[in-house]
């Protein structure tokens, strides 16, 4: 274990530009500058060497010596109580938890989800949202009271590979498509909401904020918002919520979504209708065979 402050090699430095009678002492300290440098240069090459921001270590997690996270900077980051090396985890256990360490890894972590994310939901809204019926779900106000059960559970997502998927994934674009074909708000909205509100400290603040966005989609479906309830769904199990949610507004407006992007008319009277269609188109040639032959 070793560690060597940027103060000790600033030293060697003006130790060996400042004006001395002695020149041997000035030839050593050189010499040791250079020794420092050199020793700082192999180490880093073999990758035994971290720079903790103001002295160097051979390990993120001796950087701080007991002094907690005002000791941790450079090439390491102090995530979840520990210093450790800076890296694509680390980066993203910080932008989860809103934990201290560098901040621009996270606000890196933050605009690539957002690209990434804003891509995948203009693609999403052409392919599936715009797609699915707005109208088969009445806006209610707020004395309705003929409330229904939801025959919906918590987890059945989990038997639903697509719909596990996409909330697992694509969490504020899946919401984003429950409020806007639930008649609570628009697509864009809704999805940037959940994302800055989600995938930042404000955690808590975004699980109040779907409660009450929610409350209005549960109304609009015919069921009644148990807001406390609601809360801790949103606290603690938001992707099974989401997907279960998913689940009742694509049943209620008559749809099926898979993987990729594919909706499918899952209403009563779609493939009746087709039926009838081609038979009547069948007897109508029928018929003016027999006019003709006539």
């Amino acid at each position: 274990r070793f560690s060597i402050s940027a103060q000790t090699v600033t030293a060697f430095s003006r130790s060996c530009t400042i004006g001395r009678p002695n020149r041997t002492f000035e030839m050593v300290s050189l010499l040791r500058l250079l020794l420092v440098l050199a020793v700082l240069g192999v180490a880093a090459a073999q990758g035994t060497v971290v720079n903790c921001g103001g002295l160097f270590a051979e390990t993120c997690a001796v950087c701080d010596q007991g002094h907690g996270e005002s000791w941790c900077n450079g090439d390491c980051s102090w995530v979840m109580g520990a210093c450790t090396h800076q890296s694509l985890e680390s980066a993203a256990v910080l932008g989860m938890t809103g934990g201290g360490g560098n901040s621009q890894y996270r606000a890196y972590l933050f605009a690539a989800s957002a690209c990434i994310y804003t891509i995948f939901g203009i693609i999403y809204k052409k392919q599936v949202v715009d797609k699915i019926p707005h109208d088969k779900i009445r806006n209610r106000g707020a004395d309705f009271n003929s409330w229904s059960a939801r025959k919906v559970g918590l987890f059945e997502c989990i038997g639903k590979p697509s719909t596990c998927a996409y909330s697992a994934l694509c969490l504020p674009v899946v919401a984003g498509k429950n409020y806007s074909v639930g008649g609570v708000c628009g697509f864009w909205p809704s999805c940037c909401l959940m994302f800055v509100l989600f995938y930042s400290p404000f955690y808590c603040f975004g699980a109040l904020v779907r409660t009450i966005m929610s409350a209005k989609l549960k109304r609009n479906l015919g069921f009644e918002p148990k807001h406390i309830q609601d809360f801790c769904f949103s606290l603690f199990c938001i992707f099974c919520e989401v997907g279960r949610e998913s689940m009742e507004v694509d049943e209620a407006a008559d749809v099926e979504v898979k993987c990729f992007n594919q909706v499918t008319d899952t209403s009563f009277f779609a493939e009746p209708i087709k039926e009838v269609a081609v038979q009547s188109s069948m007897m109508c040639a029928g018929f003016r065979k027999s006019c003709a032959g006539a």
